[in-house]
């Protein structure tokens, strides 16, 4: 019976010594690796090249201001040793004879001047003055004067238009005539009219204004939507005389010919809402020797 178990305690003895260098008959478990989660890659932000060095950056384009149109009244040097000037009127109206002859219209505020007779064969006279002394310097020579007007009416053909030398002074009011103007208004005020000089204040000697007989000037005016100017040596010499002795510039007088009917020229005064068409007179000077 002894040996009968010994084969068996054999192969137990086998068994044990292969358990004990093997260790535990269960797998060992596998590790766990946590999954790695992908995290997305950010977009690379953009970037200005840089500018090579050497290269020139175009600047942004700037609008180049118009330049300034030159003021009334701003001396220009011109070669020839002279000064010119431009003036703008400082008042101008006009008169009415009407056939009562109640001369009690005027147009001391309105846009346009007249001068010739209608076909009534009412006469318009107009009246205009600059201020010489506030715009020449003292002691001015006066070589030049040219006085600018711009027809903006009339039904008549070439007819001549003569200025005279204003002898007494006179108002520009209030008074605006309505429509064309070629009527007249009421009299506002102290407004020139075919009587007074001043309304209701001082008359004219003589009825339809004080003034030189003889004219400083004569020019054609045209036909409508055109310019006529007068320029002569007698305007000349009444700038000097008006530079010298302010109290004595009263500026001209506009008269057309009041012979004949329809003779009438309707002129933009300085009130005119078209400033290109308001009254100019060019003076050119020499200023005095120092």
């Amino acid at each position: 019976m002894t040996l009968r178990l010994i084969p068996a305690l054999v192969l137990l003895l086998t068994i044990a010594t292969l358990v004990a260098a093997c260790g535990s008959t269960d797998p060992a478990p596998m590790p766990i690796v946590p999954a790695q989660i992908a995290t997305p890659t950010p977009e690379p932000t953009p970037t200005s090249a840089p500018t090579p060095t050497g290269t020139a950056v175009p600047p942004t384009a700037t609008p180049t201001p118009e330049p300034p149109t030159r003021p009334q009244g701003t001396p220009v040097p011109e070669s020839a040793g002279n000064i010119v000037l431009t003036l703008s009127a400082s008042k101008d109206n006009t008169i009415y004879d009407d056939s009562n002859h109640l001369g009690r219209m005027s147009n001391g505020a309105g846009a346009y001047l007249f001068a010739g007779n209608t076909r009534n064969s009412d006469a318009r006279r107009g009246l205009i003055a600059f201020d010489i002394a506030r715009a020449l310097p003292a002691g001015a020579d006066v070589q030049s004067a040219r006085l600018t007007l711009y027809i903006s009416q009339t039904t008549a053909g070439n007819e001549s238009v003569a200025l005279h030398r204003v002898s007494a002074n006179w108002q520009e009011g209030t008074t605006n005539a309505s429509a064309n103007e070629g009527g007249g208004g009421a009299v506002q005020g102290d407004d020139a009219t075919w009587i007074y000089a001043f309304n209701d204040v001082t008359s004219w000697q003589t009825r339809g204004g004080d003034f030189e007989s003889t004219a400083s000037a004569s020019a054609v005016a045209g036909a409508r939507d055109t310019t006529v100017f007068w320029e002569s040596d007698g305007m000349v010499a009444d700038v000097q005389a008006w530079l010298e002795g302010p109290d004595t510039n009263f500026g001209w007088l506009l008269k057309a010919d009041e012979n004949k009917q329809r003779t009438s020229k309707r002129f933009s005064s300085r009130e005119n809402s078209e400033e290109l068409q308001r009254p100019v007179l060019t003076v050119a000077y020499r200023p005095a020797s120092s």
